[in-house]
């Protein structure tokens, strides 16, 4: 097997090397790990799986993030938190209705806790928000404060989000022209 390591001497050089670029040369390196434990006969379990994928999701390298994801949810490992986090990928990466679709099939899981619960109806609540659909937001911000009142700032969405707020923002019927002003005049005749 050849080296694919580069000895870089020239200092002109690393100074022309971006954050992106130090990150590839990570996510190459990980991966040609994993080919070579897999060569050598090394197990890779569901742990590693999710440890690759939290650092591709990091450096954000996003498909590579849902691949290792997905592998440890076959390999049966924490089913609800891999696809929490295959579904933040997805929203970070701008494909909202994906990301909702595999943040709901986490939910749906017999096995989800309370806790997860929480988290995925927090992040559920963002998605919409984020897709302007604010009365569905709203309601996976009730569900979260009904169960965990103080986490992250689920009140603070809340409040952004209730319909008193929303309308308040709409300008009052009072300060537009009636369309229609009859004028007394005319109907006493």
């Amino acid at each position: 097997m050849s080296s694919e390591y580069i000895e870089i001497q020239d200092e002109d050089i690393i100074e022309e090397l971006t954050v992106e670029d130090c990150y590839e040369v990570v996510a190459r390196e990980r991966h040609l790990a994993l080919r070579v434990a897999a060569v050598e006969g090394g197990e890779i379990d569901s742990q590693t799986d999710l440890d690759l994928g939290l650092a591709f999701r990091e450096m954000g390298l996003l498909d590579l993030a849902v691949a290792r994801f997905r592998k440890a949810l076959h390999r049966g490992g924490r089913r609800v938190y891999c696809h929490m986090m295959i579904g933040l990928c997805y929203l970070d990466g701008g494909r909202v209705a994906e990301g909702i679709r595999e943040l709901k099939d986490g939910l749906y899981l017999e096995e989800v806790t309370g806790r997860e619960e929480v988290g995925l109806l927090y992040e559920l609540g963002e998605a919409y928000r984020s897709l302007g659909e604010q009365s569905e937001a709203l309601y996976y911000y009730r569900r979260v404060s009904r169960m965990a009142p103080s986490f992250r700032d689920v009140q603070r969405r809340m409040s952004d989000l209730s319909p008193t707020r929303i309308a308040s923002v709409r300008p009052e019927r009072s300060d537009l022209t009636p369309l229609f002003c009859p004028v007394p005049s005319l109907l006493a005749g």
